[in-house]
């Protein structure tokens, strides 16, 4: 889906960021998963 230039992409960088990091602190947290 063909994003507007400028908009969207910094929210959308934050949510990924947000989503890698909380994907590898659960990960190395506990290596169980929930």
């Amino acid at each position: 889906m063909p994003l507007p230039h400028g908009t969207g992409r910094a929210p959308l960088a934050a949510i990924l960021a947000a989503v890698c990091v909380t994907a590898l602190v659960g990960c190395s947290h506990s290596s169980g998963g929930k």
